[in-house]
């Protein structure tokens, strides 16, 4: 049996028609709900770089977080001494040509052995440490109060962003 559409002719384009078709679709706007499967590539979606550190702001830009560039890390020694040592130490982290006014600075006592103190001593001895006194193109000042007199070289670290 023949088939029913064997009669049938089939729409005829001039070639200028279908060239002008085809390009009225591949320019016409897709709609979220006309997307079933599939990736888009984030070119698409906003204009800028985007990689694994950034985010596509509500204007279409591709973005890197407020305080997560920028971020320096780094290790002091502090010192309090020979025994019977002190209960307060200050020392200027230098040499930072990125810091400005507007940054935060952390810092902690280092889990790690020192050339006086074990890995255990950092972690149980009651040592507060604080920083301040933030220079632009500079570097800032760490402040270190044992709850005791302590002597020997101790290990902070510290960061900035």
């Amino acid at each position: 049996m023949p088939s029913p559409l064997a009669n049938k002719n089939p729409p005829r384009f001039e070639t200028n028609q279908f060239q002008q078709n085809s390009q009225s679709v591949a320019e016409a706007p897709v709609t979220a709900e006309d997307i079933i499967s599939g990736l888009i590539s984030t070119s698409r979606l906003g204009t800028g770089t985007a990689d694994s550190s950034k985010y596509l702001r509500g204007d279409q830009t591709w973005a890197t977080p407020a305080g997560s560039a920028g971020t320096t890390t780094g290790t002091t020694e502090v010192d309090f001494g020979t025994h019977p040592g002190s209960t307060y130490v200050t020392v200027d982290v230098i040499g930072q040509t990125g810091i400005t006014t507007s940054m935060k600075a952390f810092a902690v006592v280092a889990a790690e052995a020192s050339a006086d103190h074990s890995v255990d001593e950092h972690v149980l001895e009651d040592i507060k440490v604080t920083t301040g006194n933030i220079i632009d193109g500079v570097g800032f000042s760490i402040y270190v109060k044992a709850a005791s007199r302590i002597s020997g070289v101790w290990n902070i670290n510290w960061m900035y962003a």
